[in-house]
């Protein structure tokens, strides 16, 4: 029985790599697609040659791992919409795809406090063997997808956040995270406000800040807006949640 970590939709192409997966509508859905999906934590998956050390085990099933939920939303809005989607197939803690080249958090040494044990002092020949296996590969899937998707006008990428943050409950339920898209953002707020969601903008991360590379990235290569949707997780893991949230994003990116 397939469960919500290899659900797929049933039509449409779906292809499985080591680093990443695409799903792309039917033909005849794919050439008029609104927008591109990627989710760049949907995994916390640890690949052939990489395992769950017992002092980084804490971290396994936890947003510091991946982003939960964020998968299920990404391929259920795709099915929805009829549109491509990219979605990462290894855990951030391996390397992350969301975090520019120079980022101090491209691998991660630190969390919840702790030494993350599988990065502590990892060599450069390491560190490039980690980008040239999953984080390059990655990015230049993205990049094909939004490339040969020219109907795209926008690239929309789905993560979510914690309840809690340092113990204070966050009281936003979703969050849009946008740099140059000010009225595209906007737009997806007002439809998710107009549903009875509480949203906040560029909180509890910001896109101004760099909080959304990837997408950032491959929209300012083709020259497509991007814009980022953070969904708290102890909603994003609720499949009556997700049920209720897909026919609200999707009504930004109407089928033509």
């Amino acid at each position: 029985m397939l469960t919500e970590t290899d659900w797929a939709p049933k039509r449409g192409e779906h292809q499985v790599f080591d680093s990443h997966e695409v799903w792309r509508p039917p033909a005849a859905e794919g050439a008029s697609a609104p927008v591109v999906l990627t989710c760049e934590h949907a995994s916390q998956r640890m690949p052939e040659g990489f395992e769950w050390l017992a002092a980084d085990r804490h971290l396994r099933g936890t947003h510091w791992a991946f982003d939960l939920g964020a998968r299920a939303i990404t391929l259920r809005l795709a099915a929805h919409t009829g549109a491509p989607a990219v979605l990462s197939r290894f855990s951030r803690l391996i390397v992350d795809p969301n975090r520019g080249l120079d980022s101090d958090t491209l691998f991660r040494t630190r969390a919840e406090g702790h030494p993350v044990t599988m990065n502590g002092d990892l060599s450069d020949a390491e560190r490039e063997a980690r980008l040239e296996r999953f984080y390059h590969p990655y990015h230049r899937a993205v990049s094909e997808v939004v490339r040969d998707t020219p109907s795209a006008p926008v690239i929309f990428a789905i993560h979510t956040f914690t309840p809690l943050y340092e113990g204070d409950p966050r009281a936003m339920e979703v969050a849009v995270l946008f740099d140059q898209a000010d009225d595209l953002a906007q737009r997806l707020g007002q439809d998710m406000e107009d549903a009875g969601l509480k949203v906040a903008y560029n909180d509890p991360y910001s896109g101004k800040a760099g909080m959304m590379y990837a997408v950032e990235r491959h929209a300012l290569e083709y020259g497509r807006e991007a814009v980022e949707l953070e969904v708290r997780q102890d909603l994003s893991v609720d499949p009556e949640f997700r049920r209720k949230l897909v026919p609200i994003l999707a009504r930004l990116f109407p089928r033509t």
